[in-house]
């Protein structure tokens, strides 16, 4: 089913903690006013969905204040699959999604999520945004109609269109943190190379 005149954010999500986290990071950086946000989960046996109904809709109830305030729709589903990466896909072509967002909750699973983020990306349309976000920040990220990010291109969606440049600065200070180290080291190095000839020249003059 498509909603009609919406754009839709496709969340992925799993039965944890982090998974509210990574719903109020959709709502607050992909959403916009009059936007769909839909928080899948997908289940590997039938028997836990409406369990798992439960606690996803609890997580929906959450963010409700924060729906209205920014006029977002926030709605859950429940499937049942063998491949979350496929449902995913599945439900984001239904949907005509305009972005997809996946998160992980431990470091020992980011390869997963970023593999299903890829995954996404690789299947579904080039106008669709696929992010991959651990601990708040974006850890993959495939640009709607292979924009570069950080480029100005859709203005109309300046929160998806463009990454967080604080990973970018981040990673550019700690490459010139680890320079000034080396630097550091190499002068250590040399000095103590120069040592040995320094106390022979004293020697000699004495």
């Amino acid at each position: 089913m498509i909603l009609e005149e919406k754009n839709v954010v496709l969340v992925g999500i799993k039965i944890d903690g982090q998974s509210r986290e990574l719903l109020g990071w959709a709502l607050a950086k992909a959403a916009e006013a009059g936007d769909c946000v839909i928080a899948v989960h997908v289940c590997r046996s039938s028997d836990e969905t409406l369990k798992d109904k439960s606690i996803v809709d609890s997580y929906i109830e959450a963010y409700e204040g924060l729906c209205n305030t920014k006029k977002v729709d926030l709605i859950s589903q429940v499937l049942t699959g063998s491949s979350i990466r496929k449902a995913l896909v599945k439900e984001a072509k239904n949907h005509e999604t305009m972005a997809v967002v996946v998160g992980t909750s431990k470091p020992d699973t980011l390869g997963v999520w970023e593999s299903t983020a890829k995954y996404c990306a690789k299947k579904l349309p080039p106008s669709t945004d696929v992010v991959a976000i651990n601990k708040g920040k974006i850890v993959y990220r495939r640009c709607p109609n292979n924009e570069q990010p950080g480029l100005a291109g859709d203005d109309s969606r300046p929160s998806v269109s463009r990454i967080d440049n604080t990973i970018l600065e981040e990673k550019a200070n700690l490459n010139l943190v680890t320079l000034r180290r080396i630097q550091k080291l190499l002068n250590h190095f040399l000095i103590w190379l120069r040592a040995p000839k320094l106390v022979l020249c004293i020697a000699m003059k004495t």
